[in-house]
Parts: C-alpha cells; structure tokens; sequence
C-alpha cells in the first residue's frame, strides 16, 4: 500500500478492517505486503500529530493493522525556512 500521507489513514484501515465507507463490515478484506507512508517536518510529531480531529499517534495506527511500514518520503518541504 503506498503513498500515505499525515492524517490520512482511514481508507487503509478500512481496507484492513474489510469495511465500507457506509459502516457496513463482511466485505472482502484487502491485503499488502507493507505500508509505505509519507511524512514531512511541517506535519509534526509522527507519534502526535494534531490536526482538526484532535491529535493522532500515527505510527501506532499504522502498527495495528500488521504490516512493516515504509517512510518512503520524508523531510522538509522546499519552501521551508524560506520567505514564500
């Protein structure tokens, strides 16, 4: 599974989970080898990262659904530190 990024980990738990996006369960579980994930300095603590749904242990999310995890991207965005 790749290309994760920040907060946005519910679509991979409910493909893990075998979930509908309507709450409905039963539905064919889908499975990978390993969860490549993005992640970037001006997105905080990776172990707490705060957004509008309150704040987010993220690599223990992705921890629970089984799969080695790949930080396949990583660092500061190009404009940071600068007057852009």
């Amino acid at each position: 599974m790749g290309g994760g990024t920040w907060l946005h980990y519910g679509f991979d738990q409910m493909l893990a989970n075998s979930t509908q996006s309507d709450g409905t369960t039963g539905h064919l579980a889908i499975n990978w080898d390993i969860t490549a994930w993005h992640w970037y300095l001006d997105m905080g603590d990776f172990t707490n990262a705060c957004g509008g749904t309150g704040c987010h242990d993220v690599l223990a999310t992705l921890q629970q659904m089984g799969k080695p995890i790949w930080i396949n991207e990583f660092g500061v965005r190009p404009w940071y530190g600068t007057d852009q």
